[in-house]
């Protein structure tokens, strides 16, 4: 391997968007959608600050097509401002009632390099909303630097921890099978979304035709009431 020929440093070491070959159960992994959405809302008590962040992380996990890894840090000291999400990547369009949320994401599996995206996510219906959640979160939160998702106690949300509270919901309410950080991303591309949007919305850079795919951030913005409507009927 190029790695280990005469001491090269391997090229790959940082490259997140190479598919592993083996040991992948993403086909067995269950989407988590609108319905089990609102089953983790009820779940939680959003007077609580913990509650209240777990339910930010979900809505933006799942209306942003996020892989729980790209919002979350294994541990308070392997945070990096340059690659993990904090306060400053994220800003509103409007300080009263906004519409439509960015979400800047520095490092991803879909972004072996590092370009960065933006992501833009739009008002959705209560209690499905990202707006609404991370705006009361970040209310209780602060402005103190470091990971946007703390506990009480300083400890970041990890990928591990946030996998871990979703299953322990859904199986205390009966709800059976595997559902991991991959789960958010799953159920909101099966919302009935085009696959264009899907590929806008989740920063994909994998198939040839995205190059020529430019969609609108208003045109964005107005697909999440889209995927909230099921659960307000």
């Amino acid at each position: 391997m190029l790695s280990t020929y005469r001491n090269v440093p391997d090229p790959l070491v940082d490259c997140y968007g190479i598919k592993r070959t083996k040991g992948d159960s993403l086909s067995l992994r269950l989407p988590v959608m609108d319905d089990l959405m609102v089953v983790v809302f009820w779940a939680l008590d959003l007077s609580l600050p913990d509650h209240c962040m777990f339910w930010a992380a979900c809505n933006l996990a799942y209306f942003g097509f996020r892989h729980s890894e790209e919002l979350t840090v294994p541990n308070l000291a392997s945070f990096s401002s340059a690659i993990h999400l904090g306060l400053a990547d994220i800003a509103v369009d409007l300080d009263v009632s906004p519409s439509c949320l960015r979400v800047r994401i520095k490092a991803s599996k879909t972004d072996p390099f590092r370009r960065g995206c933006f992501v833009y996510i739009g008002r959705g219906e209560y209690p499905l909303c990202t707006i609404h959640s991370l705006l009361d979160y970040r209310s209780l939160r602060g402005d103190d630097p470091g990971p946007l998702f703390l506990f009480r106690d300083w400890q970041s949300l990890s990928c591990v921890a946030l996998s871990s509270w979703l299953h322990n919901i859904l199986s205390s309410v009966g709800v059976q099978g595997t559902f991991s950080s991959h789960s958010f991303r799953i159920g909101a591309a099966r919302n009935g979304i085009l696959d264009h949007q899907i590929q806008a919305l989740g920063c994909y850079t994998s198939t040839a035709y995205s190059t020529y795919i430019r969609v609108p951030a208003d045109l964005l913005s107005q697909i999440f009431t889209q995927l909230a409507l099921p659960a307000a009927r």
